[in-house]
């Protein structure tokens, strides 16, 4: 059901004239979108551009190009499991990486895309929970029924440590 406003998905489209060879800061003037495409029209020559979009808090962003996961630039490859390295200014992707090519800087909120080619790139909100030592959790084994005991577990401490407050 759709009446206005209170749409839960709606389509916007914002078109702009871009150059290439540049990096421009893009802010949504509200929530972002838990999805949403990037991608140039008429870029023959396949030049890049980066597009720098702020985002209010931490989340895992995938990038997908034609449909194909890109791994941002920090991704520890050493690890099984998406894990990635601390954060460095040395991550932001230059204009001659591929399409795609991504990082998130979390002291920042930035997400940093190279865009170039004529390749749609979606990028998506994961539904995890995203703790302030850098590990990530998938949404719901966060909230199974031993809350206490998957922290005290992912946090290699006692339970009993753990307290429970109401703030309310």
């Amino acid at each position: 059901c759709c009446s206005g406003y209170i749409c839960a998905e709606r389509l916007s489209t914002q078109f702009s004239m871009v150059a290439t060879g540049i990096t421009y800061e893009v802010m949504f003037s509200s929530i972002p979108p838990q999805n949403f495409r990037v991608h140039l029209l008429h870029n023959e020559n396949g030049e890049a551009l980066t597009v720098k979009i702020w985002f209010p808090k931490q989340q895992r962003l995938d990038v997908y190009v034609d449909g194909m996961f890109v791994a941002p630039n920090n991704i520890d490859t050493k690890k099984e499991d998406y894990s990635l390295l601390p954060p460095s200014d040395s991550f932001i992707p230059a204009l001659s990486e591929m399409n795609g090519a991504n990082y998130f800087d979390p002291n920042s909120g930035h997400l940093y895309l190279n865009v170039k080619g004529k390749s749609t790139i979606d990028v998506k909100t994961q539904p995890i929970v995203v703790l302030k030592l850098g590990m990530t959790v998938p949404i719901e084994n966060f909230f199974e029924e031993n809350v206490i005991g998957n922290i005290a577990g992912l946090l290699g401490i006692d339970p009993s440590n753990i307290r429970i407050t109401n703030m309310g």
